[in-house]
């Protein structure tokens, strides 16, 4: 073992600590963001009140609070009282103690000496092709953007896991987060993955004139820093916007606004369409806004690649409700985060598949149009052919199901015997506490003009 290794193997294991840690206070994040509607309400409940046990309302000590190991040590139960603590806590600890680790390996392989054409979001026509004047070395603007996709995997992560508890997604998970997306998108200028526009010669020949010109003065990008083994996919002939070079800040912020509104947008279409051709809430509000968090870190091309891939992610849980032949609604946020984690892991080999349709010009924009015009009536012979098989119609958008339960029989009951008297005379000594226990001693007395004789009044 070399000291490089010796040293990697102590930065991996800090990161795994430092992942472990904000683990913990993702876990109050999930815990105490679904009790509250407001953003502002959810926001405060981070820090107040201080966290305890639900049981005995005891104070948690600090050592208690030590991810993982505090767990351990108490053996899932409350120091004081002994109520037992869910596996749930430590697991998610682990978990984002995990994740830390693995990105930084698929971002920064070689920490300090990893080049950016090693990195997992290498593209062609990614940050290196800005002027070295303005530039950061390749490790630490990899080090920028590995910390700058974290803040976007930690919000993803909080919001799946309440997704999966409550099928919502409260804004506190999501909005902090793509403030801090869209700011830090402008201040650093180079986190970015792939420009907000570029083009393929040969479309932009094609393109029509009345198109021309939307995007500024096209110019072939500098590929000085990229090995030409490496000029993966389209990147060596594409153009790209002039003031994209000269204003990186502008650029890195267009990015990303651009990113919220296309990646919310275009969920948001999609929605109201398989509303329309369901009749049904095929996409909850709270994916809109997820997916806008998503583009403002990503960019809108890499944000739709995520998308496409989410419906991949899910296709074995929707298989066995299929088999099951329950249509009802699944948490559709996890497999969007998880649809997003691939994109960031794997985006140098997606972009020699996905590089040649963006690179379409204003034709890309047409021909998303298009598959959005599509989609009702897919989904109308999806319905059909779900017919077909047996399946049965959802019921209309809104509609709530109403079902008899234990409380409307207890209900029904109690309202058929209000009057404990019904078909008898009253007498004096009857005693109150029995109307007092089923809530009714009030009610009795008011219809009897105060009661029984034999009973004084409080």
């Amino acid at each position: 073992m070399t000291a490089e290794d010796l040293w990697m193997g102590i930065v991996l294991a800090w990161l795994f600590v430092l992942g472990s840690v904000i683990g913990s206070f993702l876990n109050v994040c999930v815990h105490r963001f679904p009790k509250h509607e407001r953003l502002k309400d959810q926001l405060r409940s981070i820090w107040w009140p201080p966290s305890h046990c639900p049981r005995c309302k005891s104070s948690i000590h600090k050592r208690d609070n030590i991810p993982i190991l505090g767990w351990i040590l108490l053996k899932g139960r409350c120091r004081t009282c002994a109520l037992p603590i869910s596996a749930r806590y430590p697991i998610i600890e682990f978990l984002n103690g995990t994740l830390f680790v693995l990105v930084y390996l698929f971002e920064v392989p070689h920490e300090f000496r990893t080049q950016i054409f090693e990195s997992c979001g290498f593209c062609p026509i990614g940050p290196q092709i800005l002027p070295d004047a303005v530039s950061f070395s390749d490790a630490m603007l990899l080090h920028w953007r590995y910390a700058y996709h974290m803040v976007l995997f930690e919000a993803l992560l909080v919001a799946s896991l309440i997704d999966i508890d409550t099928t919502t997604i409260p804004d506190g998970s999501t909005v902090p987060a793509m403030i801090v997306g869209i700011i830090a998108a402008g201040v650093l200028g180079q986190v970015w993955m792939i420009p907000v526009w570029f083009e393929d010669p040969l479309f932009a020949g094609l393109a029509p004139e009345w198109s021309q010109g939307w995007f500024g003065t096209l110019v072939r990008p500098p590929l000085t820093a990229v090995p030409n083994s490496l000029a993966l996919g389209p990147g060596d002939r594409l153009l790209i916007p002039q003031w994209v070079l000269t204003h990186p800040h502008l650029h890195a912020l267009a990015v990303s606004v651009v990113g919220l509104v296309v990646g919310g947008g275009v969920v948001w279409l999609i929605r109201i369409i398989g509303q329309l051709a369901l009749r049904r809430e095929a996409l909850g509000f709270g994916d809109v806004i997820l997916m806008g968090l998503v583009g403002s870190f990503l960019g809108w091309q890499a944000t739709l690649v995520a998308f496409l891939i989410a419906p991949f992610c899910a296709m074995f849980m929707l298989l066995i409700r299929v088999i099951a032949r329950n249509d009802g609604f699944i948490p559709y946020g996890p497999y969007l985060s998880l649809g997003t984690l691939l994109v960031v892991l794997f985006w140098n080999r997606l972009w020699p598949m996905v590089g040649h349709w963006f690179s379409t010009g204003p034709w890309v924009i047409l021909f998303g149009a298009f598959f959005l015009f599509l989609m009702f009536p897919a989904l109308l012979v999806t319905q059909t052919i779900k017919r077909a098989l047996g399946f049965p119609d959802p019921p209309p958008f809104g509609w709530v199901e109403e079902t008899w339960t234990a409380a409307d029989q207890t209900q029904y009951q109690a309202g058929e015997f209000v009057d404990r008297d019904r078909q008898s005379w009253s007498t004096a000594d009857q005693w109150p506490g029995k109307t007092a226990a089923n809530g009714t001693l009030y009610e009795e007395r008011w219809r009897n003009n105060g009661g029984p004789t034999g009973w004084p009044e409080p």
